[in-house]
């Protein structure tokens, strides 16, 4: 999957070789063929994860002037992140 590969960092493209499922690799490579993301984010349950994607969703709130609230789904249920 070398769409998936060039458009993540190698610790993210490490996390897609855990998923073990060729299905959904090719669907995120279909997706990311039609979107042209410039970078592609792997995350799972890690706490580390749930870290970076609640500080990134802050940061781009706020550069981008919106109030908003996010609710992040994990196994355990939701958490919820405002922007501030």
């Amino acid at each position: 999957m070398e769409i998936i590969r060039s458009k993540c960092t190698p610790q993210a493209y490490r996390k897609t070789g855990k998923l073990n499922n060729q299905a959904l690799l090719e669907l995120i490579a279909q997706y990311v063929t039609l979107c042209s993301p410039k970078t592609i984010f792997v995350c799972n349950d890690s706490a580390e994860d749930r870290v970076y994607c609640a500080a990134r969703l802050r940061k781009l709130a706020k550069n981008n002037r919106y109030r908003i609230k996010i609710k992040l789904f994990i196994s355990y249920g939701y958490l919820d992140f405002s922007a501030r």
